[in-house]
């Protein structure tokens, strides 16, 4: 008995202090819920009676703006960043691993942490899948398309998603068929996560529904109490996440554990409005930077339920991080784009600030700014701009001319988006010749998922044969040649070109490229394009399909002026080169020509 007892007081001695003290926390996302689907909201007579009632005892934000889309609403609310600082611009590879995530966050303040449900944060390279990413376990899928048939590293075979006798994940294993409604298995897996917890330490349950997205399957037993038409279909679905959502909480009361666990629940982005407005009142749906695509809603309960009510600030998705991370008295990181959204009351007090969003994977680049004061949704679609109320019954019509400054907040996205997109890395390189290797934000400075720049100023000196710019093994590779120009590859893309480089003269050498894989829902071939460009002036381009690299790759570093064995190396100088999570096409690179201009800058 005493040896057990001084186990037990090592595991004690072994946490940070007053971890046994701290609150659990349970993060609920539901997928694609709009506004217009919780009943309390709008006072409808959506079959939401759990949800509501756990909005009375809670604090209610309704002024909660997600993403538009998916994934950069989860990169946002895991990271506590804007999203395209990982890239996902809407689609990314992963949240870099050198980040401190909010997992990663509570494990160092002694919390078990778990993920169950829907990823949807990268799922080719294993670095980016949650075991890797600061959960002790995970049960769930990495996207939707791996819902209805076996995957494994390196066999991504893409199908139709399915709530019925899903293909799930456990860890890191190969995903298993499970026999079963989708949400009655993710409910029951949290369910058991939280009956057996071990009280001696806080836990972080992250459940992320698939409900209410696409296709709408609810089980037999939701679907037989609604009329058989589409809407009566989505408003089963909408009961099964209710009752999921009560079976989560009453497992909460069952052990004892309702008044020492902060419950939050919200919405990746605003719903489709393929069967019902599910914006309502505002306008505009998923997908759209309009406020019915932005706008949901947060609920955040408090262990005593003490402070409730209804609050109209200006939240974020990017927010719940550092406000989970300051409830539990644990040490904010510096680099975060969210703000913690209470007082030391524990009563909401959210600094006003501008919030931006970008989707980089239509060009011309798609941009959007709610201004500071909340009132303005400024939109670019690079074929047009828009200036919208975010009242609700204003915001179908725009409005540009009643704030003769507007072009203001299209400098401040260029600002913001500047900074964004720019990759930071660990540079070492010799001051005379410039040469040397890159390291560093591995799943960024491999080119692919998504947008990716390189730019290097190349000086050549008198000299023969094929001499490596840059090179990551396995990865990509660009040489230049005194008489024959430029060839190189790129995640398998060949590039080409015969342009010659004046010696002795600095000229900017650019790749750009963006890496997209379309969702089977918008149809069409993986598909993917390389640029080569010389001073800004596109000099060699190729098309092909998307192709993803070996995980071990990522690891490596890039070579800057030689081979990665040594075998060939530029006769020249190079100066100090530069990473973007963005393309230069389409102008989507603020500045594009600043940065340019950078890259011969002594």
């Amino acid at each position: 008995m005493g040896c057990r007892r001084f186990w037990w007081l090592l595991l004690i001695l072994a946490l940070p202090a007053h971890a046994a003290d701290k609150p659990n926390i349970l993060l609920l996302l539901a997928d694609d819920m709009g506004y217009n689907d919780l009943a309390t909201n709008n006072g409808n007579d959506m079959p939401t009676p759990t949800l509501d009632r756990l909005a009375n005892e809670s604090i209610r934000f309704t002024r909660f703006y997600a993403d538009a889309t998916c994934q950069p609403a989860r990169a946002a609310l895991l990271s506590g960043r804007y999203p395209a600082r990982s890239g996902f611009r809407p689609v990314g590879r992963g949240l870099p691993p050198e980040w401190t995530i909010l997992p990663e966050a509570l494990k160092a303040q002694g919390y078990r942490t778990h993920h169950v449900g829907k990823w949807h944060l990268g799922h080719a390279p294993r670095q980016a899948w949650p075991r890797f990413q600061g959960f002790d376990s995970s049960f769930g899928f990495l996207n939707q398309w791996m819902l209805s048939g076996p995957v494994s590293e390196g066999n991504w075979t893409l199908s139709k998603p399915t709530y019925e006798n899903p293909w799930l994940n456990r860890g890191l294993d190969d995903s298993q068929q499970y026999e079963g409604h989708l949400e009655d298995l993710l409910t029951a897996e949290t369910v058991k996560l939280i009956r057996e917890a071990d009280r001696a330490e806080p836990w972080f349950i992250y459940h992320a529904f698939y409900a209410p997205h696409t296709p709408n399957e609810p089980a037999q037993r939701y679907r037989e109490r609604y009329p058989d038409t589409p809407e009566g279909i989505y408003r089963a679905v909408i009961h099964q996440l209710d009752d999921s959502v009560a079976a989560i909480l009453q497992a909460l009361e069952d052990s004892g554990q309702a008044d020492n666990t902060i419950v939050v629940f919200a919405s990746d982005n605003g719903g489709p409005n393929f069967v019902r407005d599910n914006n309502a009142p505002f306008v505009g749906k998923k997908g759209e930077y309009l406020e019915g695509g932005l706008h949901t809603f947060m609920l955040w309960r408090w262990p005593d339920r003490a402070v409730v009510g209804v609050d109209e600030s200006v939240t974020s998705i990017m927010d719940i991080y550092p406000s989970l991370l300051h409830a539990i008295g644990g040490d904010m990181p510096e680099d975060l784009d969210g703000v913690v959204m209470f007082d030391a009351n524990r009563k909401p007090d959210v600094p006003g600030r501008t919030l931006y969003w970008e989707n980089g994977a239509l060009l011309p680049a798609h941009r959007a700014v709610l201004s500071v004061d909340g009132q303005w949704l400024y939109m670019n679609y690079g074929y047009g701009l828009g200036l919208y109320s975010s009242s609700p019954y204003e915001g179908a019509h725009n409005q540009w001319w009643r704030v003769p400054d507007w072009y203001s907040l299209e400098s401040q996205y260029r600002l913001w988006s500047k900074q964004a997109s720019n990759i930071d890395l660990t540079i070492m390189r010799d001051d005379v010749t410039g040469h040397g290797k890159v390291e560093g934000n591995i799943l960024q400075r491999a080119p692919g998922l998504s947008g990716f720049t390189f730019g290097l100023g190349v000086t050549v000196a008198a000299g023969e044969g094929w001499q490596v710019l840059a090179e990551q093994t396995g990865v990509w590779r660009l040489e230049y040649h005194p008489q024959e120009g430029f060839r190189g590859t790129v995640n398998g893309l060949p590039l080409a070109s015969t342009q010659r480089l004046p010696v002795g003269k600095c000229v900017p050498v650019m790749l750009s490229g963006y890496w997209f894989l379309p969702s089977l829902l918008w149809g069409g071939e993986p598909d993917s394009w390389v640029e080569l460009l010389v001073d800004g002036e596109l000099i060699a381009e190729t098309p092909g399909k998307y192709s993803d690299i070996a995980a071990e790759l990522f690891e490596q570093p890039t070579w800057i002026g030689r081979a990665a064995d040594g075998s060939q190396s530029f006769q020249g100088r190079l100066g100090v080169p530069r990473f973007l999570n963005a393309v230069l096409a389409g102008g989507w690179v603020s500045d594009r020509q600043a940065f340019v201009d950078s890259l011969c800058v002594p």
